[in-house]
């Protein structure tokens, strides 16, 4: 049983390892950076499931360790109705009416 369950997470990790390359492509983007005049501000919470880890149970079967965590983002609008994502900082710093450096 030691043995199948030892095969069942190389066959995972090998999965997340042919994973990588795909998955690190979509975290790059083109940042046009523009600055916009805030319209309004926007703080969005929600609850995001996260894999901390991967583990064999009993039964020898792979299973993923998972734990909920709150995800703040923050989204500053332009005088044409298009929301932005910034970072805490900068919505924090700005109020409607004032400037701020969005990715376009």
């Amino acid at each position: 049983a030691a043995r199948g369950a030892h095969a069942a997470v190389r066959r995972a990790l090998a999965a997340l390892v042919a994973l990588g390359p795909v998955l690190g492509g979509c975290a790059t983007f083109a940042c046009d950076p523009v600055t916009i005049v805030v319209a309004g501000k926007d703080e969005r919470i929600r609850l995001e499931s996260r894999v901390r880890g991967i583990r064999v149970d009993p039964l020898g079967r792979v299973r993923e360790d998972r734990e909920e965590v709150i995800v703040r983002e923050y989204w500053v609008r332009d005088p044409d109705g298009r929301w932005y994502r910034v970072d805490a900082e900068r919505w924090r710093a700005v109020e409607a009416g004032g400037t701020v450096e969005v990715c376009r």
